[in-house]
């Protein structure tokens, strides 16, 4: 079971239990089109992405969703 959340500009995203297995399609669905992509207007043109190097971050799928979206990844 997977247990997902983040800080974000100060404030905490909601927790998100997931029950199956953590795809990069979920992840991406879930986390990032649901979290990540509306703070954008709140927070500028600027983001910087971490996370904890788990296989799903980084799915092909994943790097192409930041990369649209002009979203620098920590390394």
């Amino acid at each position: 079971m997977a247990r997902l959340g983040g800080i974000i500009v100060g404030s905490r995203t909601d927790l998100h239990v997931q029950s199956v297995t953590m795809t990069g399609h979920i992840y991406r669905d879930v986390i990032l089109e649901q979290n990540v992509r509306l703070f954008r207007g709140a927070i500028g043109a600027e983001i910087l992405f971490m996370d904890d190097n788990a296989r799903p971050h980084h799915a092909n799928i994943v790097d192409e969703c930041l990369k649209s979206e002009d979203i620098t990844r920590i390394d």
